[in-house]
């Protein structure tokens, strides 16, 4: 889960630290880790939807509510990036 102390913590640190390239690596691996997670349920709440549209089996609140979750996650790994100042 996201957590904005770590990206704090990270951005201090690259800004008060040289960092070689075996640091940025480590870093960057980071960012990746905590960015994948919005994404990949952004991909769940889609796909779920896509798979109930396509069979025609669905509640159309649960798609609304679905794509607003999907929606969240794409404002949540947003603000990763926009944390993510290194």
């Amino acid at each position: 889960m996201y957590n904005s102390a770590n990206f704090k913590l990270l951005r201090q640190f690259c800004m008060t630290t040289p960092i070689n390239e075996a640091k940025k690596r480590e870093l960057t691996d980071v960012f990746v880790h905590e960015l994948i997670q919005p994404l990949t349920v952004i991909s769940t709440y889609v796909s779920g939807c896509i798979l109930r549209l396509e069979e025609n089996v669905y509640d159309r609140q649960q798609i609304i509510d679905a794509l607003k979750a999907a929606n969240h996650q794409v404002d949540r790994a947003a603000g990763i990036i926009r944390g993510h100042k290194c």
